[in-house]
């Protein structure tokens, strides 16, 4: 039993220079060279749905096409930044909906945008395709939404 301890130090030390190894070629933690940023950090600047233009125009051509999925998601794009335009929120794409929502001051408006947050993430998030009709009451309460905020 005396060979057990030297080879179990020997894996020890084996699989920490393999994981040194794997930080350094990753160019990511601490050991890595330089400033580096991730690819996914650059593609998620460059693709960021919340900085999206004519997210508006995006919805209504999704409704007329019956696309309920992305008009809901346009819709709410709009409607952030419609928030942001009149200063009722500050868009910045790293911030979750719960911080939009607690920039949020107005009671009627704060409910509003809870309701049309919750639509919302539960269609994208959720992945889930709503009908018609069900698109109707989504599309209603961003209809709401914007009557409180004018």
């Amino acid at each position: 039993m005396n060979w057990l301890k030297p080879v179990l130090w020997t894996i020890a030390i084996l699989a920490l220079l393999f994981l040194l190894y794997q930080i350094w070629t990753n160019n990511t933690g601490i050991f890595s060279p330089g400033d580096k940023k991730l690819p996914a950090e650059v593609e998620e600047e460059a693709e960021d749905p919340l900085m999206l233009q004519g997210a508006a125009t995006l919805a209504q051509q999704a409704i007329a096409s019956k696309q309920y999925r992305m008009a809901t998601r346009y819709l709410f794009i709009d409607a952030l930044s419609r928030l942001d335009e009149r200063g009722l929120i500050q868009r910045i794409a790293r911030k979750t909906n719960q911080q939009y929502l607690n920039e949020i001051q107005q009671p009627g408006l704060k409910e509003t945008l809870a309701t049309a947050m919750l639509q919302f993430e539960y269609v994208w998030y959720g992945e889930f395709n709503p009908n018609e009709k069900q698109f109707e009451r989504i599309h209603h309460t961003f209809k709401q939404l914007e009557a409180r905020w004018l």
